[in-house]
């Protein structure tokens, strides 16, 4: 009866563990939300030209898919999974709350240093600091909790019995539906009726506060363990590939097909203990073999990456003046979101189903063929884009809105967009899940 209990009670303490870790991860996802009209915030609250506003956003876009690595190697070598967990999460909820005062309308409105009647196109230096302060720390935060809540969770739920697996299976489950909610209901209910940009920063950053506290509690009272890192692959990888450049060894490779050969040469023999200097063991060579091989393959990822930032920029301006009205509603452009949570999801719905059943009864390969059709979702989704302004230019001409101002609506409707939108979200559905495949 004791035993139980013991179990019983071990499943709730994994339960509220798991989910006091991964709270963090969805204030993350409602951020990535409200970034979808960042573009429209710079170029309409700052009143940046869309060059200097997509040069921004890219250029933070670029930051956040690249610190992962960075921080990935740092917690396999010297941090461990935890302490990038907690600098991640204060780095999110510092920065989203930077971003959130740097909205014009709230800190000049103490100093008086915009008049009122132009406080909504007035930004200041302190803003200006406030602002790309807070974006470097979100990208920082954002990259961290990528990656380093769900090994952290694993860690935590390394040694379990039946009761703390079911639960741990439960709290999966959990989270897809939570998240699931956020994604479209936060989006919906929450960003479609909020006008005030300061409100649209505002709740994520309360929302972050609240989440990231209960996470930083379980760390301060000694909640979580806190296992010593056990190396990165990528270290190993570099020292293999050292090795095998340096090395003299010309005896005959034992497998002479798989590239790059040269790695052989440090591949311990049979009944030989490897030092790790100048011979190393089957698993680690195997490892910085297939380093080496994503090397070519991850150039299709910079391509992707183009036309997905693309989306993210100047489709939304796109729509930004275009028609979106709907009867007598003016369909705000976050209601965008929508059409593109439901297209990645229905492509994500039918990838796993293949990825799933179909890797033993397909004769190809997966990962590189879905790799393959990221691309030639960016061909089709730069293809039509390009036909859609095309379109839009000759409405404009027709109706002599070239010389007009900025802000005036173009006579097409906005849904005319959803073709290309429909594309972006298969291209990064093929791409995340095929790099996850490979």
């Amino acid at each position: 009866m004791a035993g139980c209990f013991h179990c019983i009670w071990n499943a709730i303490t994994n339960f509220i563990k798991g989910a006091m870790i991964l709270g963090p991860k969805f204030p993350d996802a409602l951020v990535h939300r409200i970034f979808f009209v960042m573009q429209v915030y710079l170029t309409n609250g700052w009143k940046l030209s869309f060059t200097h506003a997509a040069a921004i956003m890219n250029f933070w876009e670029g930051m956040s898919l690249v610190l992962p690595l960075f921080l990935q190697f740092l917690a396999d070598t010297f941090l461990g999974n935890l302490l990038v967990a907690l600098v991640s999460t204060i780095s999110s909820i510092v920065g989203i709350g930077m971003v959130a005062l740097s909205v014009p309308g709230i800190l000049d409105h103490y100093d008086g240093r915009c008049p009122r009647a132009g406080v909504q196109s007035c930004v200041n230096h302190k803003q200006e600091a406030l602002f790309f302060t807070g974006m470097v720390l979100i990208a920082i935060g954002r990259a961290g909790i990528s990656f380093s809540l769900d090994a952290l969770h694993d860690e935590q739920n390394a040694v379990s019995n039946c009761w703390q697996k079911f639960t741990t299976k439960y709290l999966d489950f959990a989270v897809w539906r939570y998240k699931l909610a956020i994604y479209l209901v936060g989006s919906l209910l929450i960003f479609i009726f909020i006008r005030k940009w300061r409100l649209l920063f505002g709740i994520p950053a309360v929302y972050s506060a609240c989440m990231g506290i209960s996470f930083l509690c379980g760390s301060c009272c000694c909640f979580y363990t806190h296992p010593k890192p056990k190396g990165s692959p990528l270290s190993s990888a570099c020292r293999v590939l050292y090795a095998a450049a340096t090395s003299k060894n010309i005896s005959q490779p034992r497998f002479f097909h798989r590239f790059p050969r040269c790695f052989n040469r440090v591949l311990a023999s049979e009944g030989e203990s490897p030092d790790n200097v100048r011979t190393f063991e089957q698993q680690r060579v195997e490892t910085a073999r297939f380093i080496v091989q994503m090397v070519p393959i991850s150039m299709t990822f910079l391509v992707c990456g183009m036309v997905s930032s693309i989306g993210n920029t100047y489709f939304v301006e796109q729509a930004n003046h275009m028609n979106r009205r709907v009867g007598s509603w003016n369909v705000p452009l976050l209601a965008l979101q929508l059409p593109v949570l439901l297209f990645k999801l229905f492509h994500d719905m039918w990838l796993g189903l293949i990825f799933k059943y179909g890797k033993k009864r397909l004769p190809i390969d997966l990962a590189v063929t879905g790799i393959a059709l990221a691309m030639l979702y960016s061909v089709l989704c730069c293809i039509t884009a390009a036909g859609m302004e095309m379109k839009r230019l000759k409405v404009i001409r027709r109706y002599g809105l070239v010389d007009k101002p900025d802000d005036e609506v173009i006579p097409m409707h906005a849904a005319w967009l959803l073709l290309q939108f429909f594309l972006l979200a298969g291209l990064d559905s093929f791409l995340r899940t095929s790099i996850l495949e490979f």
